[in-house]
């Protein structure tokens, strides 16, 4: 075997064996040189013995689609490449090692896999070009005593859109939760639509379209990041990801005096309650704390109640906000007394 396609392997080989026997340091020890020069002699000849093994190699084909046209749209996931696994001897096997990438790749051509009655055409919306055709179109590429063992993937279903497309809500789809002592004060996606391309009759199935099932817990600060869009066969959806803002904010507590109204007291009488007011003490997020008021609660005291006979009474929260958690009234009961209006 001669240099030929691999001088680029064993010429720096020979070149490193020329250095070592021109060597002439004294401080170089004779029988090391020796050794380096059998040492490298030793894989020469494994190398070479190594060639005229069968071996197995796996070549990556880049991929493309060609002669698209201009109002067609691919909506699935076409990979970049497919991997080719064959076996030769050792040395065709490095001739693929050496060779130019630029030589292994497969151009797939629309308009023939569309239109050509010699390929597997599905629907208008999807054409496979199956293991058969993938092998004979790989096979032209390969040395004849080349065997192909396998084609990662296996065929291609390829599915495109004319152009068809409608614009639909994003649902998140995931779980999201903060921190002990913290609070979710709002989520939102932006964009909240997006577009989606396929043919008309899957168009008209889909109302909404969802992210990526996605899991964040145990959030102390406020979240800004990128979701992905779940994927959908024969659906192009642009763009592919959405940005998922979170606001979490702080838990603190809080305490307020509120008065005590009555209900279903008659025009001509008035109800006193002793204590007149009550403390509510709730949960709200350190941003809402200055906003919250006592004006935002209602508690009432039954005047059909007091009419039963009893000592204490009890009071009954109507509304609070919905900023709040955790809502507490002390106390619980109170004492009352119905008076006549004067006239």
């Amino acid at each position: 075997m001669t240099l030929g396609k691999y001088s680029r392997v064993l010429r720096p080989l020979l070149s490193i064996i020329r250095k070592i026997r021109g060597l002439r340091y004294p401080e170089v020890n004779r029988e090391l040189s020796l050794f380096l020069v059998f040492l490298l002699v030793s894989i020469v000849f494994w190398f070479l013995q190594v060639c005229r093994e069968e071996t197995k190699y796996e070549i990556n084909y880049a991929l493309n689609i060609t002669n698209i046209p201009k109002n067609v749209i691919i909506t699935s996931d076409v990979p970049d490449s497919i991997k080719v696994s064959v076996s030769d001897y050792g040395f065709k096997i490095l001739e693929y090692f050496i060779s130019s990438k630029d030589q292994y790749r497969i151009d797939v051509d629309f308009a023939k896999m569309t239109n050509s009655s010699s390929w597997k055409v599905s629907g208008g919306g999807v054409f496979t070009v199956d293991n058969s055709n993938l092998r004979r179109i790989v096979g032209k590429t390969l040395n004849s005593s080349s065997k192909m063992l396998s084609i990662t993937p296996s065929s291609l279903d390829v599915y495109y859109s004319t152009g068809e497309s409608k614009r639909v809500p994003v649902v998140f789809n995931g779980t999201v939760k903060a921190a002990q002592q913290h609070i979710i004060r709002g989520m939102k996606l932006q964009p909240d639509s997006v577009d989606i391309y396929s043919t008309y009759s899957q168009l008209d199935t889909l109302h909404v379209v969802y992210t990526d099932y996605s899991t964040f817990k145990d959030l102390e600060d406020s979240l800004h990041t990128q979701v992905k869009m779940q994927q959908m066969t024969g659906v192009k959806v642009v763009p592919g990801s959405v940005t998922l803002d979170v606001a979490v904010d702080l838990i603190t507590e809080k305490k307020l005096s509120v008065p005590i109204l009555a209900e279903n007291i008659p025009e001509n009488l008035v109800l006193r309650t002793f204590p007149v007011r009550c403390e509510v003490v709730f949960q709200v997020s350190a941003t809402d704390f200055d906003n919250v008021k006592e004006e935002d609660f209602l508690i009432l005291v039954d005047y059909n109640a007091v009419k039963d006979d009893g000592e204490r009474y009890p009071i009954r929260l109507v509304s609070y906000p919905d900023n709040v958690m955790n809502v507490r009234v002390n106390p619980k009961t109170v004492e009352c007394i119905v008076e006549e209006l004067a006239n």
